[in-house]
């Protein structure tokens, strides 16, 4: 047969095979990434969510056990209550029976007793509120605050010494997060893509370069 026609041949096989396995790779990527925007798109807020439930249960129960231990008013408990504070990045007041501020995680603890006192106002609402988990000694909700259009996950409790605990989290965080996210995931989609169109270029060219060579002597 003509040589230049086998060449010929050989360079379209080795397109065709180069175009094949780009397409595999860049298909591969993409639908890696896209399952994971999916993911992330449809869970992890929900999973965020039972994270700060997690924080501020731990919270309750930390508070607790110092009223058990009757710890609840030493030094140790105060970096504690801190820890609670920062960590999940909680505000919390208890109350005793008759309101009065017997800790709080903020300065000015009779403004955040008027905005647990809003909070718990606008709970009777049920299109701002919405009751996630009840048990005899708390109950936890999700809140929207209409004053600060915000969403919060908020606790009440009623601690072993029958003192009052109210704690809230935001929740307006966990939402920038899971977008902040989604963001970064459609940069990662273009470097990955632009990655593997060039890793495919080179591996194609190691295979299909003692495939067309292999191809053209079949030719000869």
């Amino acid at each position: 047969r003509d040589p230049e026609m086998s060449r010929g041949l050989g360079d379209v096989y080795k397109r065709q095979i180069t175009r094949n396995i780009a397409y595999t790779m860049i298909g591969m990527v993409t639908g890696t990434v896209l399952l994971c925007w999916f993911l992330n798109s449809t869970f992890l807020e929900s999973f965020y969510t039972v994270n700060k439930e997690n924080a501020l249960l731990e919270g309750f129960h930390t508070i607790d056990k110092a009223v058990i231990n009757d710890t609840f008013e030493s030094d140790e408990f105060d970096i504690a209550f801190e820890r609670i504070c920062s960590n999940g990045n909680i505000s919390i007041l208890v109350l005793s029976p008759d309101a009065q501020v017997l800790r709080s995680s903020a300065g000015n603890s009779e403004k955040l007793k008027n905005q647990f006192y809003g909070a718990l106002y606008e709970s009777s609402n049920k299109h701002a509120s919405e009751v996630i988990k009840t048990t005899d000694n708390y109950i936890i909700e999700k809140q929207q605050d209409s004053r600060l259009e915000a969403d919060y996950l908020v606790l009440w409790g009623t601690l072993e010494d029958g003192n009052l605990v109210l704690m809230r989290t935001a929740l307006a965080s966990i939402k920038e997060s899971v977008m902040i996210a989604n963001e970064f995931l459609a940069y990662v989609a273009v470097m990955a893509t632009v990655c593997c169109a060039i890793l495919a270029i080179f591996v194609s060219r190691r295979i299909t370069g003692p495939v067309s060579y292999t191809h053209l002597r079949a030719h000869e």
